[in-house]
């Protein structure tokens, strides 16, 4: 669906390298300046669930917003990009960025 909106766009995923991502990271946000989906564990009770979440900014903290107004979590949070890291790689990495073509 989204390639049928968005035909000038490319929509990628990202891979399981950790420093890979990061510099995938660093050039997206300095070339496109658009914020990227991604999906992180989150502790629940007493499980562990996972969540998207949009990130705008990756610096020494991550800049995250809920996509979902409805639900229990802050709408906008900061997480130490460490934190971040881990919280997505038990998601094993896995999110959306979308480019121009």
């Amino acid at each position: 669906v989204l390639i049928e909106l968005y035909s000038d766009y490319d929509v990628n995923i990202f891979g399981n390298d950790k420093n890979q991502n990061l510099k995938i990271i660093r050039s997206y946000q300095y070339h496109q300046k658009l914020p990227w989906i991604a999906r992180i564990a989150n502790r629940q009770a007493d499980s562990i669930v996972e969540e998207w979440v949009m990130v705008e900014d990756v610096q020494d903290r991550v800049l995250c917003m809920d996509p979902y107004p409805w639900d229990d979590i802050e709408e906008d949070f900061e997480l130490p990009i460490q934190d971040f890291l881990v919280r997505w790689e038990l998601c094993n990495y896995t999110g959306v960025y979308v480019s121009k073509k």
